[in-house]
């Protein structure tokens, strides 16, 4: 078994295992990892990669957006919302302009919110973000 075949499996298992809001910090994790690479690419004038990981991002932050409960969630939800699509536009706006600030403020706002999840992740299993 290859190394790649056996890190998709670990990261399989780590998802079917996780709460809800674990999951959520995972959704986080990639969603970072991929302004990062996208960063690195801009850097290195390479669009396609750039726009391809930009891409990936946009794709996790619509999942969060769709995830919200608005009826439920209440305010947080709402604020949530805002939040999400402040980063969208920078995202949109870094891939259009090619311009790093505005990813780096995307990241920014991606960071500050995983970390509050990871302070707020329940202990057990059964936390549920479902009423944000």
């Amino acid at each position: 078994m290859g190394y790649e075949k056996v890190a998709r499996e670990y990261q399989r298992s780590r998802v079917f295992t996780a709460s809800p809001v674990e999951i959520i910090v995972m959704l986080y994790d990639a969603a970072l990892s991929h302004l990062e690479n996208a960063q690195v690419a801009m850097q290195q004038s390479n669009r396609g990669a750039a726009g391809t990981y930009l891409s990936r991002a946009q794709r996790i932050v619509a999942e969060l957006v769709s995830s919200l409960d608005r009826v439920g969630g209440g305010d947080i939800a709402r604020r949530l919302d805002g939040l999400y699509a402040f980063v969208l536009d920078r995202l949109l706006r870094g891939n259009i302009r090619q311009e790093p600030a505005a990813l780096a403020e995307a990241a920014r706002v991606m960071g500050i919110l995983r970390e509050a999840w990871v302070i707020v992740t329940p202990t057990d299993k059964g936390g549920s973000p479902g009423a944000v």
